[in-house]
């Protein structure tokens, strides 16, 4: 397990729904990174869920939330809002939703300054790696500590995979292998709020 927690903040918009800021680098380009995020395929050896299609153009799709043998796989109905490759992903995702942005700039103005949506541009090591940054706007507000846990585990996957030596998917209740719970605590006070309940106490 990751020991050190990836860079993420909390904020509330004009409609009162908080937003998780889960910001990671990663060395692979942005066109790489973008595959990894619409690709049903790839999607399927990190992500929670993989899609009936690829996430590459607006409207609906039904994304398949992955259960690994522990229950049953969850089909949930979903709309692509925003999909510019390689930069910009957007989508529901039941009452939530994920925005995605990938930049090859990895300096924090180059996240900010945006063209469009989000700044393509990359500064002089822009074939080095590439920042990931996921605005993940909740349904439910108490999943703020949940959903930072529950994808620092899969970013960690993810960056096997880009690498080319994949391990296993750290999702659903597999997560509470690789230390799902100590994360799930350990954001909660990062972030000033109370721990996420999402499995049964011990």
């Amino acid at each position: 397990m990751t020991t050190e927690l990836q860079r993420v903040s909390i904020s509330t918009g004009v409609d009162a729904q908080t937003t998780v800021r889960i910001e990671r680098d990663f060395e692979a380009t942005p066109d790489v990174v973008w595959q990894a995020l619409v690709d049903p395929a790839v999607l399927r050896l990190w992500a929670p869920h993989t899609a009936e299609h690829t996430l590459d153009m607006t409207g609906p799709v039904t994304l398949t939330m992955l259960a690994d043998g522990n229950g049953d796989d969850q089909p949930v109905d979903v709309q692509v809002l925003v999909a510019k490759p390689p930069h910009l992903l957007k989508y529901t995702w039941g009452p939530d939703v994920l925005r995605w942005e990938v930049t090859a700039d990895v300096t924090s103005e180059g996240l900010e300054v945006l063209l469009g949506d989000v700044n393509p541009g990359g500064g002089e090591d822009a074939d080095s790696g590439c920042v990931l940054v996921l605005r993940h706007t909740l349904g439910d507000p108490a999943m703020v500590s949940a959903v930072a846990a529950g994808w620092q585990l899969c970013f960690d996957v993810l960056e096997t995979v880009l690498a080319g030596h994949p391990e296993a998917p750290r999702r659903g209740a597999n997560a509470l292998q690789y230390g799902w719970r100590e994360l799930n605590e350990r954001y909660a006070d990062e972030l000033g709020v109370k721990p996420s309940v999402v499995f049964p106490p011990e």
